[in-house]
């Protein structure tokens, strides 16, 4: 039989009820993106974002390190990150900003 390690017992113990186990895990909000042929994403959120400064946002994550030319990039760095009034307005943001990488074009 294989003993559990105290952290585990304890994670167990946490885990067990569904309203304890939210207070001490975290999901992100879910956001969509358009992406260019450089791998540069364009994104929004689809859920909002409980903070001081606002709901919704629109932001750019551009690929970083190894695989980042070749469009296999398995690390991206946040750029751009702008408060909008709306989830609308985050969504329009982030596609101007696609339209603007691809020279205008729909």
């Amino acid at each position: 039989m294989i003993e559990k390690t105290t952290q585990e017992a304890v994670w167990e113990l946490l885990t067990r009820d569904p309203d304890i186990a939210a207070l001490f895990t975290t999901r992100s909000p879910g956001y969509r993106y358009f992406e260019d042929r450089m791998g540069v994403r364009y994104c929004w959120n689809v859920e909002p974002v409980a903070e001081r400064d606002g709901r919704w946002f629109a932001w750019e994550y551009r690929p970083v390190g190894k695989g980042s030319r070749t469009g296999k990039a398995i690390r991206w760095e946040m750029r751009h990150r702008v408060r909008c009034g709306s989830r609308k307005a985050a969504k329009a943001r982030a596609y101007a900003w696609y339209l603007k990488a691809k020279g205008g074009r729909p």
